[in-house]
């Protein structure tokens, strides 16, 4: 069961890094092409929203005790 629990928690932080990387990405690219900084959220909008929702999962970590909580 532990070897279970602690791939879970390697692939859900595998998945928020890669996804905040993109994020970072999106961004870097959108300055670097020199677009105007209005149009940013459009373009970071979806994945900026389903990355920072899938965050939510870390306190149903800490309720199911998956990870160490002091709550």
């Amino acid at each position: 069961m532990r070897a279970i629990k602690n791939l879970y928690l390697f692939l859900y932080n595998a998945l928020l890094t890669a996804g905040w990387a993109y994020l970072l990405f999106l961004v870097v690219d959108h300055y670097l092409n020199h677009r105007a900084p209005t149009e940013l959220y459009a373009v970071i909008e979806a994945p900026l929203k389903l990355f920072q929702t899938l965050a939510i999962m870390e306190i149903v970590h800490s309720i199911l005790r998956l990870v160490p909580s002091p709550v």
